[in-house]
């Protein structure tokens, strides 16, 4: 449940800043339930804002300790923001590779060759393709001689497809297509603008989760409504996310955990009187709870 303002520390109600944050949270709450956001989801981006708000305002008062928790707030909330990717491929580690002949109605992973009557041209390199996702940067130097990139447009173009397994043929219906982990299909920079291509080619070997259903007495694959997913990726980039997977993983937790260590050291009072180092354990944040 979300509280009201009186339920305020009293030296919160006092500051007009973080008073006006928390006096709106109701409103506000009530405003992202009408969008049909389910209330779990809700209530937890709520407490993310209001945390990272806090952690903000306690950083003025407490220090590092309030930028600790900051930085780990930061990083949680990064981990758990869901992205078609991250969703793709986490998907594709609990889903079996459905057959075609057999597909059960509902979310579905299929893995063949793409193909597709109709083409279109890819806009940078023309040829002709199932579909294409093209974007535009700007480019722009600092002083130190670096590129950064602006994204100033996209356009895309998916066009109905099938996927052929060793089973059967299956018709995909692409609206809400995405494509997921495509290197460029080509790559152009000139006149202060990045241009990058990502296409979709017949007799291409792919990776795609979606939701197979009936139409017109046959059955299709569309974009599953309850985990919002109908996406694509080639089967060379899926194994090798699967094999690099675990190493990814042990690393940021050891990035992390070490990240974690070193901010807590830091946090910790010292004397160096030339000879000797003393730390002051229980005079940080972290310790002085400890203290007997």
């Amino acid at each position: 449940m979300v509280s009201d303002d009186q339920s305020l520390p009293l030296n919160l109600r006092h500051d007009p800043f973080i008073y006006q944050f928390f006096s709106g949270l109701k409103e506000r709450f009530i405003e992202e339930q009408q969008k049909s956001q389910s209330t779990p989801k809700t209530i937890l981006k709520f407490i993310a804002s209001g945390l990272l708000l806090l952690i903000f305002y306690g950083a003025l008062s407490y220090g590092p300790i309030a930028f600790v928790g900051l930085f780990l707030l930061i990083f949680i909330i990064s981990w758990l923001k869901p992205t078609t990717k991250g969703q793709f491929f986490k998907l594709q580690q609990i889903l079996p590779t459905s057959k075609i002949r057999s597909l059960a109605m509902g979310l579905v992973e299929v893995e063949g060759k793409v193909s597709s009557s109709k083409q279109v041209a890819a806009p940078l390199s023309k040829e002709k393709c199932i579909a294409y996702y093209y974007t535009i940067h700007e480019v722009s130097r600092d002083s130190d001689g670096d590129k950064h990139y602006r994204l100033i447009s996209t356009s895309e173009e998916y066009l109905p497809f099938e996927i052929t397994d060793d089973t059967g043929t299956v018709s995909i219906v692409p609206e809400g297509l995405e494509l997921v982990s495509f290197s460029p299909s080509a790559e152009q920079e000139y006149g202060g603008r990045s241009y990058t291509e990502y296409a979709l080619f017949n007799n291409d070997k792919m990776m795609l989760i979606g939701a197979a259903s009936e139409q017109n007495n046959q059955v299709v694959i569309v974009k599953d409504r309850i985990k919002n997913i109908l996406a694509i990726s080639p089967v060379t980039k899926v194994s090798m996310w699967n094999k690099s997977r675990p190493l990814v993983n042990t690393v940021l937790v050891f990035c992390g955990t070490t990240a974690f260590l070193i901010a807590i050291i830091l946090t910790i009072p010292y004397t160096f009187d030339g000879h000797t180092l003393t730390l002051n354990f229980w005079q940080s944040p972290f310790f002085s709870w400890l203290k007997p």
